[in-house]
């Protein structure tokens, strides 16, 4: 399910909870205050979107079939490529016990039931300042959540936006294979030819890694020259003379 505010989206908010009465009023509350958000029914089908809809937080219900919401909330932050996602935890679970396993789980914030329609929204914007704001901004404009273009985005969240692409395409997933640099490379500049990343930075990092290339090349081939030259020596045996 899907829906989507009439007024300018300011983030996507993946809702994971097994019963559809609360996934509706989740997003009810939130598609209100201009967010767009998606909705799923289990802990399984949670991960998979956190994989493809870039959502830039989760809400996740605690007591879920298959994968609880504190599982769910462990995976997404062990993974570098979603580590940084913000992790909301939501339950009618009251004991003390129960209120430590969020931070055991590394969730950014824990909820109790029945969710207030003001509070939800303010914590989510609250999580989502909190978060690199920039991240998914584009350098011709087309990014989102606030449209901003070339220098308006921080040199940092640029930079950082490199390097992620780069490690999305070099490093090997479940669902693909890693590329060789050359290749990611190639496909980096691609999408700067489309608007997506600052050319002078990707510039500058494709220096910094054809660098490391040509170390590893020329380490490479001493190490076959080294071998080749060691199997070119003639060993003799040494001659011992009897009368000594």
């Amino acid at each position: 399910m899907l829906s989507q505010s009439h007024q300018s989206v300011t983030g996507t908010i993946l809702v994971a909870d097994d019963q559809a009465t609360n996934r509706e009023l989740l997003d009810e509350f939130l598609s209100a205050q201009a967010f767009k958000v998606i909705t799923v029914g289990d802990g399984v089908a949670a991960l998979q979107q956190v994989a493809t809809a870039q959502a830039d937080l989760v809400l996740l219900e605690v007591m879920m079939p298959n994968l609880t919401g504190f599982e769910v909330c462990e995976k997404i932050k062990n993974d570098p490529e979603t580590d940084l996602i913000p992790v909301v935890l939501i339950t009618s679970l009251s004991d003390k016990q129960d209120r430590l396993q969020p931070i055991k789980a590394r969730a950014d914030e824990f909820l109790t039931r029945p969710v207030d329609s003001t509070e939800l929204p303010a914590r989510v914007r609250s999580l989502l300042k909190l978060k690199f704001r920039n991240h998914r901004e584009k350098f011709d404009g087309s990014g989102y959540p606030d449209g901003l273009r070339e220098d308006a985005i921080s040199a940092g969240a640029r930079i950082l936006q490199i390097v992620d692409v780069f490690d999305a395409l070099t490093t090997e997933r479940p669902y693909k294979k890693a590329l060789p640099t050359v290749e990611a490379l190639r496909i980096m500049r691609e999408e700067v030819g489309k608007g997506w990343w600052d050319p002078k930075i990707l510039d500058q990092f494709e220096q910094l890694v054809g660098g490391e290339i040509t170390l590893l090349a020329k380490g490479k081939a001493a190490g076959r020259i080294g071998a080749q030259n060691a199997s070119e020596i003639e060993i003799k045996p040494r001659r011992f003379d009897s009368t000594s």
